[in-house]
């Protein structure tokens, strides 16, 4: 039986949704989205709530299926309530609210017949469970004090329970009859071994693990601790870490190798019972529409063409050929950028940053307070990705990127402005600081914030910024190539049975990009998601072009 950890003092579900009804809507909207984030603890705490309300930092949010389903009896119950209010009795401003409150309460109620068709273990950074439990702790778990030390030996000393509970998620959906695909297993299987810093089947370095070096690392920054404290705390950390983590994480092991006996090489979602089901409803998720697998799929191959057009149109401006194909152009693009890494490459982010910056003045009327820091992204997967603020304002946006993957020259400010500004900084930590119900301000979706991010690669060319880069703005449709392409290659993957060999054949064919299956996991892992760019970038141009037609100047 999967223990149950609650957090401490929390009511029943149906005394909650009692204690939701009748109120006015204003104060609906904050209340039920509170119970709603204090269902995930680690979540609230990550995005600043933790001292808000007094949340314990001392145990991990529980995910045992009986919790779930309980989670989700209150998913249905707020969206029920919701129901009740009056559309005609409410503001305008109240009334859009409602509006994207229950898009977002929808999405999550028809979910739940899916809950057992995700990999809650991949190999995706911290999109799978095991590295993110070692991200939370390292990242988002502070140690200040002798207090702030505890809670993270006390959170060691229940990552037993909170691995138990993700493999009764695993095994529940090994019944169901979803098992993640064997090459997905393998590269989860070589990650968990890092983390445990095996030697052998048998052998670990329990001094060398991650959640022991942070903590030997943090600690030496706490002031006021004598070094027979910072040693006794040290002690019961590597005691915990011996004693807790290991044996839990090689159960996971152990069970990840039988999964990987028993899975299938496949890549689609339509490997499973009701897998085509499950992939529409995550194409409305991460589209925001409910267009089908085949209309996604032709906009994506028209998108291709036209978006080559304008590459090797760009590429004919700057004295190439104009009889060339893609894969020319990308071969002489890589043949004549240089490759920047390490601190070369660090200080080439903040130059770009600071150049953005000062430029969005003159272009936006508001930006956002927050700063905005680079961190080394934490397991070397050369996958960059931003990170809000807390709420609240106590501390950065975060743009993690790994400077030690070389990364050619003419990629380079596309990716920056994509993951900071004018693309995810600006546009999420600015809507955490606007005067609107917290939902608003902290819920991302992802057809808008990536459909911005990639309308804001193509507005930073509007505002000059590859003026004295031309090889830049090569980048720039690089990547709207490569976003567009997705579309072609996640409907392909899961609707039309492609293989990754097939997937990434289609890729490289497409963007003149070389590619390998491994490449394709993305879009393995996330169904869907990999669509959102291109579909939300066209609509915000069309909502743009709405704007231009009725305003005028």
């Amino acid at each position: 039986e999967i223990t149950t950890q609650l957090v401490p003092d929390q009511p029943p579900i149906d005394e909650i949704l009692t204690e939701l009804a009748n109120l006015p809507i204003d104060v609906f909207f904050e209340e039920s989205f509170k119970q709603l984030g204090l269902r995930d603890p680690d979540e609230m705490i990550v995005k600043g709530f933790g001292e808000m309300f007094n949340l314990p930092n001392d145990q991990f949010t529980n995910i045992s299926d009986a919790y779930i389903r309980e989670t989700q009896r209150m998913q249905s119950g707020i969206l029920d309530l919701l129901h009740t209010y009056d559309l005609s009795e409410l503001s305008p401003s109240q009334k859009r609210s409602y509006e994207v409150y229950e898009w977002y309460l929808d999405g999550l109620v028809r979910g739940h017949e899916f809950m057992y068709y995700d990999y809650p273990v991949n190999s995706m950074s911290i999109w799978g469970k095991q590295n993110w439990v070692i991200d939370f702790m390292v990242n988002h778990q502070p140690i200040t004090d002798i207090d702030s030390a505890e809670n993270y030996i006390a959170r060691l000393s229940n990552l037993n329970t909170w691995t138990e509970q993700l493999l009764e998620g695993l095994k529940l959906r090994e019944e169901a009859g979803v098992v993640p695909p064997k090459f997905l297993i393998e590269e989860s299987i070589n990650q968990v071994e890092r983390h445990l810093f095996m030697r052998g089947n048998d052998s670990y370095y329990a001094e060398r693990v991650e959640l022991y070096t942070s903590f030997r690392q943090k600690l030496n920054s706490v002031d006021g601790l004598t070094n027979s404290e910072k040693q006794d705390l040290l002690d019961r950390a590597l005691d915990e870490i011996e004693q807790t983590f290991i044996p839990a994480f090689l159960e996971l092991r152990e069970y990840l190798l039988y999964l990987e006996t028993i899975a299938s090489s496949k890549a689609g979602l339509d490997q499973y019972p009701h897998g085509e089901e499950y992939y529409a409803y995550k194409l409305h998720v991460e589209t925001g529409t409910d267009l089908s697998t085949e209309q996604i799929h032709e906009l994506g191959l028209s998108e291709v063409a036209r978006i080559r057009e304008d590459m090797l149109l760009a590429g004919a401006q700057l004295g190439y050929t104009e009889e060339m194909d893609i894969a020319e152009l990308q071969g002489y693009l890589q043949s004549e950028s240089e490759a920047l890494g390490g601190n070369a490459l660090l200080e080439k982010f903040h130059a770009l940053i600071d150049r953005v910056s000062h430029v969005s003045e003159t272009y936006f009327d508001h930006l956002p307070a927050a700063e905005l820091v680079i961190h080394d992204e934490p397991f070397g997967s050369g996958i960059g990705y931003y990170v809000s603020p807390p709420l609240g304002g106590s501390g950065p946006g975060i743009f993690y990127t790994n400077i030690n993957q070389d990364l050619p020259i003419y990629l380079i400010s596309t990716y920056v402005f994509h993951e900071t500004i004018p693309g995810h900084h600006l546009q999420i930590a600015l809507a955490q600081e606007l005067d609107l119900p917290t939902f608003r301000r902290v819920l991302v979706f992802n057809f808008y914030a990536e459909g911005w991010a990639l309308y804001a690669e193509n507005l930073a060319e509007e505002m000059g910024l590859y003026e004295d880069d031309p090889f830049g703005n090569l980048g720039r449709l690089d990547f709207e190539l490569a976003r567009a392409a997705r579309l072609v290659v996640d409907t392909g993957i899961h609707a039309k049975g492609w293989s990754r060999t097939e997937a990434a054949r289609y890729y490289q064919e497409a963007t003149g990009r070389s590619s390998e299956p491994i490449a394709m996991n993305r879009y393995v892992i996330l169904p869907g998601q990999g669509c959102g760019y291109t579909i939300g970038h066209l609509r915000l141009l069309a909502l743009r072009q709405k704007a231009m037609d009725q305003l005028g100047d």
